[in-house]
């Protein structure tokens, strides 16, 4: 082969090599989560002990996180009765205002006798069952998550 032919192959083998390596680094968008738990850790200010089943008895917190920070400024946070598929009636709502650079939003119920809310109290429940928390703006779902409640 000769010089020029070289050179270029090797710049071209170069240039792809980049264009790999920028492509594994590329960051990939992680959808919004909703995190339910029964205890808040205070040292990185996140649910923590996660679950998707609680008793009545349990208190629970729940939080919207986003790997990077919201792209709204306000949403509604929806607690229903019943599963994603088969809703029942609504608990109760609340309308939220985003500051620019947030990236969680947390639902930390207080206790009368102190602590968290139980579930019971939290999602005004009389009985057990399913429970769907949904966090929407006015033009889209941004996250839904089903929980159980059990005795």
């Amino acid at each position: 082969m000769k010089k020029g032919t070289i050179k270029k192959l090797s710049c071209i083998l170069l240039i792809l090599a980049n264009l790999f390596l920028l492509a594994a680094c590329e960051k990939k968008s992680v959808p919004l989560t909703i995190l339910v738990g029964r205890e808040w850790n205070h040292q990185v200010n996140r649910v923590a002990d996660t679950a998707s089943s609680f008793t009545l008895k349990d208190p629970v917190l729940f939080e919207l996180v986003s790997e990077n920070h919201f792209e709204f400024t306000e949403m509604e946070c929806i607690v229903y009765e019943g599963s994603i598929k088969n809703r029942g009636p609504e608990k109760w709502r609340r309308q939220v205002k985003i500051t620019p650079n947030q990236n969680t939003y947390a639902v930390r119920g207080k206790a009368r006798k102190g602590g968290f809310m139980s579930a019971k109290e939290l999602f005004r429940l009389t009985q057990e069952g399913f429970v769907t928390i949904e966090f929407r703006t006015k033009d889209s779902v941004l996250a839904i998550k089903e929980i159980e409640v059990h005795k």
